[in-house]
């Protein structure tokens, strides 16, 4: 017995009987309509939210990898000076670079019209050589940067806490701790 059939004894036992003028067919296509635009927005708004999560932790992931390319700049740079580089270094004005060691602009994803937003700041570290950090003072949603080691405040010491869910917003790069949040 085909569902059809079913619903027709249904319909049958229960004494009802079906409507088929064209006044009855507009009204269900208007309820069928309104139904979809409901399913629609629950969807959207389930899915809505799940993808800017993942969106913005990409986004977060490209800050990281984009320091990550500074650190091997100011590497090279280091390797070849024995000096850390200025503060602005990494700073460059219109996008374009005019550095041999950074041939291309280091830009972060969340903000891509801003080429200017990394500082360099030079330290001694424990062992007395020369290191530094490097700072995006681009803001991030700090629900993205959660597990990241949090910045102890001072340049050389070794971070003993995680950013938590409230604890950071920028992202920050030292060679001898790693990235960090801030």
């Amino acid at each position: 017995m085909t569902v059809a059939q079913l619903q027709a004894r249904a319909r049958t036992a229960l004494g009802i009987t079906l409507d088929t003028s064209p006044e009855f067919e507009r009204g269900d296509l208007l309820v069928n309509s309104i139904l979809g635009i409901i399913a629609t927005s629950v969807v959207v708004g389930v899915g809505a939210p799940y993808f800017m999560h993942f969106w913005t932790s990409a986004q977060t992931f490209g800050a990281r990898e984009m320091l990550t390319d500074a650190n091997t700049s100011i590497s090279n740079y280091f390797m070849d000076t024995q000096t850390v580089p200025p503060a602005t270094w990494l700073q460059f004005a219109n996008c374009t670079s005019n550095n041999q060691y950074a041939p291309a602009p280091l830009v972060d994803p969340l903000a891509p019209a801003n080429c200017a937003e990394l500082t360099i700041t030079g330290y001694a570290a424990a062992n007395g050589q020369q290191s530094y950090i490097i700072q995006d003072s681009v803001v991030h949603p700090s629900e993205t940067l959660f597990a990241l080691p949090k910045y102890p405040g001072t340049m050389g010491t070794e971070p003993t806490t995680t950013c938590g869910l409230n604890g950071c917003t920028r992202v920050m790069y030292d060679p001898n701790y790693k990235m960090m949040g801030y």
